[in-house]
């Protein structure tokens, strides 16, 4: 009678529904006839998924426990969403016609069978309900469908004692009921916590955001809400337990500002294919996805600081209009009328912008997918067990994967050679000891925990960590010895950088209009013990850096901060934001960013059609270009080719480093970047780190680690069909400047790569020489290939000090765009190639981009040393002229490329 029962509602059900979050645990029941089956179905995909949870996050686990021991027996869960599917549908969940009624829901638990629970077990469940539905009703706002909820045990066990799979929540089990599965916890606290987030899932019923960020994010800032307001936990359960629980899996505390980074986007927080499919055995691979987690959560609760009510309120008008679930953009419109409602003013903003404008500048809420490999750092500072010379430890946590399509990741290996500076404009490298100068990098997880020296007599600095992987970097600002040393181990509990401003400078924090603290900043940065307990709690605060002149104080920055319980750390940047605002071209162009975008999608920044975004960057390690949509969002350091059907002006707003030296990590091979300044930058205020080596200058660099030239994309004359420029060459860059906006070719010659580092024009390092090329005797020549429109150019000699094989007097050319290039055929395709002098040579110069019948030009001209004549070859032509240069070959094109051959005598000098 039950199965004939489920079968019926199944097909009664099957209807069309508003869009469901894309992250929920899908079951299909397509072969099942019985309801016992599909529990037996759904408790172990979820503890498949609870045991590569487990294992994702096992390193990162276990290193936060070393340094906090209390979370070592903390509980670690993720609630979830389960939806059956049929056909390769979701059920539609019962009750829609009862959306938006203020009915509430009821508990309904099992009292035989085997998903009862014990007497005690079920009444401390039913106990934190009826505590917290008040708080819960006005944080999350009332049920979207009320009636009863079915409550079940099942056993969650998944072989980490740690680990559980949490609770989870079924729209529709099947039977056309809504149905929550727990697990027995024995850690009251997690299972309070646990089962107020699953409510809350309860609470969504047949609506959800399609994306995490608005989904897991909302529903875990109402969680740590609810559980956080005063007598809404049952009698008995221990508030610093609860804390424990949040710091484990929800809240990421202080460090909200050093999270803050790119590659937190995306619109699902766990990547499907590590979700679904079982992960070998044999220790953790690592991945970002628990760090995202906890950043949606913490996202969300910066809006609560200001809006207690926010989320009620916006799920009131989610309700009403369910189908806006994949639609980032009207849920923001939604959000920005609910602050309005709320406020009672018109365009309320958070932390100081619109919610729209608010989100943009939060990683964690783009729900856009952007792929391509990926770097995510976690600095956490290390407080307990210091002794010794310990100054600025932290423990730093690296992500590195690749996102596909999908949203799926690849957990990527590779090695890591970190990189600490202390300074701005001109820094110096700091080895903190030998066991961090390298970082191997294992299923995309790897961690270092570098004792920042004391370097200025017990004060605090301003420490940078750049963390390159392959072409990928990432940095973080931290303050080392301003949270907790040695010598004073005191926990401090609001700290952080400055950067942006010289002289005299202090930090204000005002909640209300009580200043709360004032720290002086020195080196760069800050640290002072707040005990106030209104700083303390959820609160907004306004932060200020001021600059002091005599007696005389001058707000340089002001910035509103929303933050949660516990301490606070800061990255203030003044003049940290700034909009680039190129015209890009219609045809081939190249562009790089100055600044890093906040919205870095290639359609969104460019105001492109998805479908017709042509973006293009070169992969060394492939030798082929990578495009769009497998490329890599806008980054940046980073060049690109882009090929646009109309001339733009795009507006991209991002953020910098004002006053600092900037950091790009480059592959072996040649790499297309552009200088991370809004500034030019010349060679001489550049810097190239190669490994664990003390840095170089360009000029020092040039021939050992790095090419001896850098190159510029020109495009090409327009195309006859389309009306702009479809192909182009590259000329080296002669006046040793990289313009911001522009996209480089450098070459990179160590097998480990190299980072760059440019440096703003003030501060002191000058290289000593910056040759364009090395000086040598011998001689040199250059050919120049000219149309009517367009021309390039190589060179090609002979030196005492060169070889045969590539040295620091060659230079390769990048690899073509199709346009009119002229390259030398040496031991590879070359812009400059040297040979040993004394010799007679055959110098082969390969001509690519031409157009079959246009007349060219091909010129020799002698710059340098003595050569004897030389002899123009062109076999295709049956062509053959000693001469002396200046002299000039003229032929008519018979196709895209000639090869002609020029003969250099013994005698040259």
């Amino acid at each position: 009678m039950r199965a004939a029962l489920f079968t019926t509602a199944i097909a009664a059900l099957l209807a069309a529904s508003a869009p469901a979050q894309i992250s929920a645990l899908r079951v299909p029941i397509d072969t099942t006839r019985s309801a016992t089956d599909v529990s037996a179905r759904t408790d172990e995909a979820v503890r498949v998924a609870a045991r590569n949870l487990e294992r994702l996050t096992m390193s990162s686990r276990d290193l936060k426990a070393r340094y906090r021991p209390a979370l070592r027996n903390t509980p670690f869960f993720v609630p979830m969403t389960v939806r059956l599917t049929q056909g390769g549908k979701d059920l539609p969940a019962p009750g829609s016609s009862t959306r938006g009624t203020s009915t509430p829901i009821t508990l309904v638990f099992d009292t035989t069978g085997s998903g009862v629970f014990p007497s005690a077990y079920k009444t401390l469940l039913q106990n934190v309900y009826n505590a917290a539905k008040p708080t819960m009703d006005l944080v999350f706002g009332q049920p979207s469908v009320g009636g009863n909820v079915r409550v079940v045990n099942f056993d969650a066990q998944i072989g980490d004692r740690q680990a559980v799979a949490g609770g989870y929540f079924l729209p529709n089990n099947g039977s056309g009921q809504m149905e929550i599965r727990f697990p027995v916890y024995s850690n009251p606290e997690a299972a309070a916590v646990n089962f107020i987030h699953t409510l809350l899932l309860a609470y969504l019923g047949p609506n959800a955001y399609a994306y995490d960020p608005f989904q897991e994010g909302l529903v875990r800032a109402a969680t740590m809400k609810i559980v956080r307001t005063p007598s809404v936990l049952a009698a008995g359960l221990d508030p610093a337990q609860v804390e424990l629980v949040l710091a484990n899996s929800y809240d990421v505390g202080p460090f909200y500002d050093w999270y803050n980074q790119p590659a937190l986007e995306g619109p699902t927080f766990i990547a499907p294919n590590l979700l679904n499919v079982p992960l070998p055995t044999g220790g953790s691979v690592g991945g970002p996805y628990l760090l995202k987690y906890r950043m949606g959560g913490s996202a969300w609760q910066k809006v609560l600081a200001q809006y207690p009510s926010f989320i009620a309120r916006l799920n009131e008008r989610f309700y009403a209009q369910p189908s806006i679930a994949a639609n980032p953009t009207a849920i923001l419109q939604a959000g920005q009328a609910a602050l309005d409602q709320i406020s009672g003013v018109p365009n309320s903003t958070v932390e100081g912008f619109t919610l729209a404008e608010w989100a943009k500048r939060q990683y964690i809420l783009h729900a856009y997918t952007t792929r391509g490999s990926k770097i995510l750092l976690e600095p956490t500072p290390i407080t307990s067990g210091l002794s010794g010379s310990d100054f600025g430890v932290f423990l730093v946590e690296t992500h590195y994967f690749k996102t596909t399509g999908a949203n799926n990741e690849i957990l990527l290996s590779g090695t890591s050679y970190p990189i600490f500076w202390e300074g701005n404009s001109n820094p110096n490298r700091v080895f903190p000891s030998a066991q961090e100068d390298r970082m191997d990098i294992a299923g995309a997880y790897s961690a270092v925990v570098p004792n920042l020296p004391n370097l200025n007599a017990g004060k605090p600095y301003r420490a940078i960590v750049d963390i390159p992987v392959g072409d990928q970097l990432e940095r973080v600002y931290l303050p080392a010895g301003a949270v907790a040393t040695a010598t004073t181990p005191k926990e401090n509990t609001f700290y952080g950088t400055v950067i942006g401003a010289p002289g005299t400078l202090h930090v204000k924090a005002t909640v209300g209009s009580t200043v709360l603290a004032d720290a002086p900043v020195t080196n760069g940065a800050f640290g002072v013990n707040v005990t106030n307990a209104s700083f303390l709690n959820l609160t907004s605060v306004v932060v200020q850096v001021l600059q002091t002149n005599g007696t005389v104080d001058t707000v340089l920055y002001t910035r509103r901060v929303n933050k949660g319980p516990g301490s606070l750390a800061v990255d203030l940047r003044i003049g940290g934001e700034a909009t680039f605002t190129p015209t890009v071209p219609k045809g081939l162009s190249a562009l790089g960013f100055p600044l890093q975008p906040y919205i870095d999608h290639e359609p969104q920044a460019l105001g492109t059609f998805t479908n017709s975004t042509l973006v293009a960057r070169y992969n060394p390690s492939r030798a082929s270009y990578d495009l769009f949509p497998e490329i890599e969002p806008f980054k940046i350091g980073h060049g690109y080719f882009v090929r646009m059907q109309a001339s733009s002006a795009i507006n991209v707003v991002g953020r910098v480093h004002p006053g600092m030296a900037m950091s790009v990590a480059l592959k072996p091979g040649w790499n297309l970047i552009s200088v991370p300044k809004m500034n030019a930058v010349t060679t001489g205020r550049v810097q190239v780190v190669h490994t664990t080596e003390f840095p170089k200058a360009w000029s020092e660099a040039l021939g050992v680690d790095i090419g001896t030239d850098y190159f510029k994309f020109v495009p090409g004359p327009n195309d006859a069909a389309s009306g702009a420029p479809e192909t182009g060459s590259f000329a080296a860059v002669t006046d040793n400047t990289f313009q911001p906006g522009q996209a480089y070719y450098v070459r990179v010659l160590d097998p480990e790569g190299v980072t760059i580092l440019f440096m703003p024009p003030s501060g002191s390092f000058t290289a000593t020489s910056v040759p364009t090329t090395p000086t040598s005797t011998g001689w040199r020549m250059e050919a120049q290939l000219i149309s009517s429109t367009q021309s390039s150019k190589a060179i090609f000699g002979a030196s005492a000090t060169s070889g045969y094989r590539f040295d620091k007097e060659d230079s390769g050319i990048p690899p073509s765009m199709g346009g009119l290039q002229v390259i030398v055929q040496g031991i590879e395709p070359m812009y400059r190639d040297i040979r040993l002098l004394g010799n007679e040579q055959y110098y082969k110069l390969h001509l690519e981009g031409l157009t079959a019948g246009q007349r060219y030009s091909l010129r020799l001209l002698l710059t340098q040393g003595f050569i004897p004549y030389c002899t123009v070859i062109d076999k295709t032509a049956s062509y053959s002229k000693v001469g002396m240069p200046p002299t000039v070959y003229t032929f008519v094109a018979t196709g895209s490329t000639r090869d002609i051959t020029v003969y250099i005598p013994k005698g040259a000098r």
